[in-house]
């Protein structure tokens, strides 16, 4: 996993703890204590660095800090209606007392919630790959 050069991180007062909830987006022991505000002054701050330390090691694709903050769009749904234009999906969860809060979240640009309901096919949805994302909206860099 790529590493942020530890005099950036250190001259922000971040720990390797940060850097990793940045790039993975695995929040149990999260260091940010779920203060989005927080995360995203980390990822303006470290960006070049995390970023290009990312792209070496894993071409084509993007930490979880540039899906949260960055991505202009969610991926597409190749094989169907994404699930957050879904009708049935929409009903389902305000019927049950999900809050859009919840049943609206993403993990990679993707849905991180997937239901199994009747008119909800949330289990057998495709999405375009990272790379794909990117060379559609112009993000890859080059040697990418």
């Amino acid at each position: 996993m790529p590493r942020v050069r530890r005099r950036s991180r250190e001259r922000f007062g971040l720990t390797q703890e940060h850097v990793d909830t940045l790039l993975d987006g695995l929040d149990l022991f999260d260091p940010f204590k779920g203060d989005d505000d927080a995360k995203r002054q980390a990822w303006e701050s470290l960006r070049a660095d995390l970023l290009e330390d990312w792209i070496r090691e894993h071409p084509g694709t993007r930490p979880w800090a540039f899906w949260k903050f960055e991505a202009p769009e969610l991926r597409r749904r190749i094989n169907g209606l994404h699930p957050f234009d879904n009708l049935a999906r929409t009903v389902f969860c305000e019927r049950v007392g999900y809050r859009p809060e919840i049943y609206l979240q993403t993990h990679f640009g993707t849905p991180s919630s997937l239901f199994f309901q009747d008119g909800c096919d949330d289990f057998e949805a495709v999405y375009e790959s990272e790379r794909a994302y990117l060379d559609r909206l112009g993000l890859l860099i080059d040697g990418e």
